[in-house]
């Protein structure tokens, strides 16, 4: 686990398009963190602490999934993938955001790293055009 280290702070340089600068100054701005430097290092411990805990073992999670459903044969093949993935697809919701672009919602219960697997295996399909994995909980068995 990532703790709070006790040894001296280090400087480094950080290059960053100016809206994503944008995005942590706006963090500061609402008071979330005093300032650029700790809103950077919670950051950091976070996605830390996410690959290190939420990585390993039984998870459940869901796959959110924005693609353009003109796009020939991609719900056929997004399926495809749901029905070969070794995760277990609990189930899934779908939503019109648009004429154009449609949301699925997919509920995923397995290995985390086999649930990581399963939401690059989507974003790689042509026509995607975004896919989050949000990582929920450990499975039941686990929170006893």
């Amino acid at each position: 686990m990532i703790k709070k280290s006790k040894s001296a702070l280090q400087r480094f340089s950080v290059s960053v398009e100016a809206d994503i600068l944008k995005l942590v100054d706006d963090q500061v701005r609402k008071g979330h963190y005093p300032n650029r430097s700790d809103a950077l290092r919670a950051m950091i411990r976070h996605q830390a602490v996410h690959n290190e805990l939420e990585m390993q073992g039984e998870v459940i999670g869901i796959v959110g999934v924005v693609y353009d459903h003109h796009r020939p044969n991609l719900v056929n093949k997004m399926l495809h993938v749901q029905h070969d993935a070794s995760a277990a697809i609990l189930g899934s919701q779908h939503f019109h955001l648009d004429h154009h672009h449609c949301l699925e919602s997919i509920l995923v219960r397995g290995n985390a790293r086999e649930l990581e697997k399963f939401q690059k295996s989507i974003q790689s399909l042509r026509g995607i055009k975004h896919t989050s994995l949000s990582v929920l909980s450990a499975t039941p068995k686990k929170l006893k």
